[in-house]
């Protein structure tokens, strides 16, 4: 057997060409870097390029940098078309959708798994899609291996949000599963679960004048007795309904036009003081902001434990104290979103 360096030679290749070769044949991966402040997240993949510029804001990817000791984290995704099979179509799925054991992605006994070491824990999922990522306890390395370019992009997006998430936690800047826009140098906040029109609510504000801090995630930290908010330039995806009302789907992620490259710029960093947070609250005849009697603060947890694990430390404390100081207001929600928009916009 001929190897060179560890790898396969010219000449066993020739020799064998019409025989299955078992030994890796070494790939290349891509590398680019991904600024969040005056930090940098690594990049590593062997994707289209594409399939980052459709998950983080192309103004804020680099190709070298000068300061390689501000990297705060390493991402690396790979994808293998052939690695997972084909068990139905994807286009099929609504993303956020409930199925039962009848839908064709289903494998008897077969469930997501993970498996934890000293250093890592991995995950190897099989529902909705498949693929696997492997995170550092640490939340400084993320690897995912993904099967197509949707999944590269789902899984870019959530490595970056566990490393950046982690990287504040350590400042006392704690992250929210939320959308957030600002205007006149005051933020607005929309607190909601997943697939609960938190993107819809922020396109169609950001398309109104408002500045985007971000449609899914935020961070917050108090100091100087308020509540301060500022985002990240991870993209988003969207469509328009026969009103014209734009709403989101992730499953058109890489539909997207391209003025949303544009949307962010380094303002998206600086910091803005909470106004007000609003529970959106849907079943309405009519759109209307109400008063908020109490605060479900389980919920609250919630969201701030959703992109990295809680550390419950004095400062904690102090600082989800100060988050209950804030304005909280019910948005209560009509059928009609143009109605709500509206109600939005007078408000603010």
């Amino acid at each position: 057997m001929i190897l060179q360096g560890g790898e396969i030679s010219v000449d066993l290749l020739s020799k064998y060409k019409d025989n299955i070769v078992f030994l890796p044949f070494k790939s290349e991966l891509k590398l680019l870097y991904l600024r969040y402040e005056d930090k940098y997240i690594r990049l590593l993949y062997n994707t289209a390029d594409e399939a980052v510029y459709m998950s983080y804001s192309k103004a804020f990817v680099y190709r070298t940098i000068d300061t390689p000791k501000n990297i705060i984290g390493s991402i690396t995704i790979i994808l293998d078309r052939h690695l997972f099979g084909e068990r139905y179509d994807k286009k099929s799925y609504i993303e956020g959708e409930i199925l039962t054991k009848e839908h064709p992605m289903y494998i008897e006994n077969v469930t997501n798994t993970f498996f934890e070491t000293n250093e890592y824990i991995i995950h190897l999922y099989h529902y909705p899609n498949e693929y696997i990522n492997i995170i550092k306890k640490t939340n400084e390395e993320f690897l995912a291996i993904v099967g197509d370019e949707i999944d590269a992009s789902t899984q870019l997006i959530y490595g970056i949000k566990k490393i950046i998430s982690y990287f504040n936690s350590c400042r006392n800047i704690y992250s929210l599963h939320c959308s957030a826009v600002k205007k006149d140098g005051k933020a607005f906040v929309f607190l909601a679960g997943s697939y609960s029109g938190k993107t819809t609510l922020f396109l169609n504000l950001i398309h109104n004048g408002y500045e985007p801090i971000n449609d899914d995630i935020a961070f917050w930290e108090y100091h100087d007795n308020n509540i301060y908010i500022k985002g990240i330039p991870i993209l988003f995806s969207k469509r328009k309904d026969k009103n014209g009302l734009i709403m989101s789907d992730g499953y058109l992620r890489a539909e997207r036009d391209e003025n949303q490259k544009d949307i962010y710029s380094n303002n998206v960093f600086c910091e803005s003081i909470v106004d007000t947070v609003f529970i959106p609250e849907y079943g309405h005849v009519s759109s209307a902001i109400a008063d908020f009697k109490s605060i479900n603060i389980k919920k609250l947890l919630r969201a701030c434990s959703i992109h990295s694990d809680l550390v419950a430390d004095e400062r904690f404390v102090q600082s989800i104290n100060g988050l209950l100081t804030c304005s909280f207001r019910k948005l209560e929600m009509s059928n009609d979103y143009n109605d709500i928009i509206k109600c939005i916009i007078e408000a603010t």
